[in-house]
């Protein structure tokens, strides 16, 4: 999906009744995600960052950078949350959760699956019997997730 395609898509995320966001995170605040996480982020995830960070939209929370590593509380937090599940349950490098499902599975960018447009594929993966299982590939990017999640409650 391209960046004018994926901005209209969090453009409909705003228009929903219960939407809220922290606001968004600055060039600096990114980067030093990135370098915390050890990737660089595609177009669409910094994107979404500069705008909204974490955000809620019909009861579904998109994880955001929030305070970094700096942050002690993990939930709803990429950054602590990625580095809590690698150290602790050996979370491959290249998947950064941003969204639980409430059934012990997350959604998770793919950085080690890019597509034509450099953008992570979003999976479905559950930590089980001591590691982490995928379950289902459930978009080409994130554009086309949040496309999804959109459709779903709509």
């Amino acid at each position: 999906m391209g960046l004018d395609k994926f901005n209209e898509i969090c453009n409909k995320i705003k228009m929903f009744e219960d939407f809220e966001c922290i606001g968004g995170k600055n060039e600096n605040q990114i980067c030093e995600a990135e370098k915390s996480l050890g990737i660089v982020f595609s177009r669409q995830c910094r994107e979404f960052y500069k705008r909204f960070d974490y955000s809620v939209f019909a009861g579904i929370e998109i994880f955001g950078i929030q305070d970094g590593e700096k942050s002690s509380i993990l939930e709803g937090n990429i950054v602590s949350y990625t580095l809590n599940d690698r150290k602790i349950y050996g979370l491959p490098q290249m998947w950064i959760p941003f969204m639980t499902f409430g059934d012990g599975t997350m959604a998770y960018y793919d950085y080690s699956e890019l597509n034509g447009d450099d953008e992570p594929r979003i999976i479905r993966a559950v930590f089980s019997s001591g590691r982490f299982d995928l379950i289902e590939q459930l978009a080409e990017d994130f554009g086309d997730f949040l496309k999804m999640l959109i459709e779903s409650v709509d």
